[in-house]
């Protein structure tokens, strides 16, 4: 005789806002995200715990386009602290690959300074020359705040202030 054994319970973080979703049955996607079967007549529709959330927060559907992004990269938080809707530009701005706090930065091939440009829904910014790879950070980080960009990288902003050259 065969047994299976049922996966351990897949556990999802909710702000006590949303505590009735605690009580539905959460699965795991591959790509890491929860998301619950709903039974609609004969078919069944997915609903992912953090677009829920993020409709309840802002108290209207999301659209096709509305990205909701997990600021602190944790998938199985969906507190609603946690949680954005974003553009897929501004979702982009919080991929791990932006954690580094030179982002933005690149070395000039003709000579010993550093290029600053931000790029922003399709435009280029560039902010120019600088002596020094911080100051061209610091350049570049100013100009995604004043765009909009996701600011509260703590990573990012500790790894610059660790080196000395502080932040605004």
């Amino acid at each position: 005789m065969k047994t299976t054994t049922n996966p351990p319970a897949c556990r999802v973080m909710f702000s006590p806002e949303d505590f009735d979703l605690t009580l539905l049955t959460w699965s795991r996607t591959r790509g890491g995200y929860f998301k619950h079967a709903k039974h609609k007549g004969k078919k069944y529709t997915d609903l992912f715990a953090h677009r829920v959330v993020a409709s309840r927060a802002t108290g209207r559907e999301l659209g096709r386009w509305d990205f909701v992004d997990h600021i602190n990269h944790d998938l199985t938080d969906c507190r609603r602290e946690n949680l954005r809707v974003v553009d897929p530009s501004q979702s982009r701005q919080n991929t791990k690959r932006h954690l580094n706090p030179y982002v933005g930065t690149s070395k000039c091939s003709d000579s010993d300074k550093w290029a600053a440009q931000v790029k922003h829904r399709g435009k280029t910014y560039y902010l120019g020359r600088f002596s020094d790879r911080a100051e061209a950070a610091k350049a570049a980080r100013l100009k995604r705040e004043e765009l909009g960009f996701l600011t509260n990288r703590p990573s990012a902003l500790n790894a610059l202030v660790a080196l000395g050259k502080g932040t605004k």
